[in-house]
């Protein structure tokens, strides 16, 4: 098992909003599709890529959860 302190902040980020979208019910496609954006680039957030403020409230609001799970330890 991996242990947290060895997984990079990003690398959390990116999990804790994959495990949101799938809690959510949504595909990635339902997530690009919103927020007309490519599947390439959902990939890319969900790796913890290219993500602000503004993007990151626009992703809690389409998971119907608050930006501060996108940060929890998994």
């Amino acid at each position: 098992m991996i242990e947290l302190r060895e997984i990079s902040k990003e690398k959390i980020l990116g999990l804790n909003i994959i495990h949101q979208r799938k809690k959510a019910g949504l595909t990635q496609q339902n997530i690009a599709d919103a927020l007309n954006v490519s599947i390439k680039t959902v990939y890319n957030y969900e790796r913890g890529k290219g993500l602000d403020a503004l993007l990151l409230h626009s992703l809690a609001e389409l998971f119907n959860c608050n930006v501060s799970d996108f940060y929890l330890d998994l």
